[in-house]
């Protein structure tokens, strides 16, 4: 006889605060026996650096102590005419996920624009940055594997 598996998906809607503006947050989990780990996500411990040389608004750490871990996800938000600090090659891929506004990625001298609901994937074989080039704030998700921040 097969020995079975008891799974479950869970979801929990809440609301979020930036600033004075709310949204909306849904949180999904699945739970499957033989997990070998997890992490716990948005605590009121996840590091907030805020203003961080140029981007005009803030990185939050999503998973705390993520680079003792094999990717690092992070929430950006920059206003108008931010940008991150020129972050020189290295190994691993970089991905990005745009939650609002729109996010150039300059690798050398190639330039791909992302707008909300997009997202960009890249190796990071050379100098690279991230700029708001829109007159709004820009917010994405950026995750970055081996951890480089």
């Amino acid at each position: 006889m097969d020995r079975g598996v008891i799974s479950m998906v869970s979801n929990v809607r809440s609301l979020g605060l930036g600033g004075i503006s709310g949204y909306d947050v849904t949180v999904e989990c699945y739970l499957s026996s033989g997990l070998p780990a997890f992490d716990i996500v948005g605590l009121a411990d996840t590091a907030v650096k805020e203003d961080a040389d140029g981007l005009r608004g803030f990185i939050r750490y999503l998973v705390p102590n993520a680079q003792k871990n094999r990717m690092e996800p992070i929430l950006v938000e920059m206003a108008a005419g931010g940008e991150t600090i020129t972050d020189d090659p290295h190994e691993g891929e970089e991905f990005g996920y745009v939650l609002a506004g729109a996010v150039e990625v300059r690798i050398g001298k190639r330039v791909v624009r992302a707008r909300k609901d997009e997202s960009f994937c890249f190796k990071p074989d050379g100098s690279h940055k991230l700029v708001n080039p829109g007159r709004t704030v820009c917010r994405f998700i950026w995750v970055s594997t081996p951890p480089n921040f």
